[in-house]
């Protein structure tokens, strides 16, 4: 009886390593998961600020005129964007 159950846990050993494995690629890849997806947030916040922008100078927004530098809405963005970027890092 005794020999039943030490087999079982040898023949059980290999399928737990296996489920370890797996469990430790998971975790690593939940930990790159936040920083991807706030760096995906990031880039489209600041893509959909950039069209916002170019859709005004071009003059498809009523009363717009071009301009040469970032309003404050933008600059406000863009310092959001790079505390990020350097809070990732």
């Amino acid at each position: 009886m005794a020999d039943g159950g030490a087999s079982g846990i040898i023949l059980g050993l290999p399928g737990l390593v296996t489920a370890c494995a797996d469990l430790y690629k998971l975790t690593v890849a939940a930990r790159n998961f936040d920083h991807d997806v706030n760096m995906v947030i990031y880039r489209m916040s600041w893509e959909q600020l950039k069209f916002a922008c170019w859709l005004r100078d071009a003059g498809f927004v009523e009363g717009s005129q071009p301009t040469l530098r970032l309003d404050p809405a933008a600059q406000s963005a863009l310092m959001m964007f790079l505390q990020g970027v350097k809070g990732q890092s």
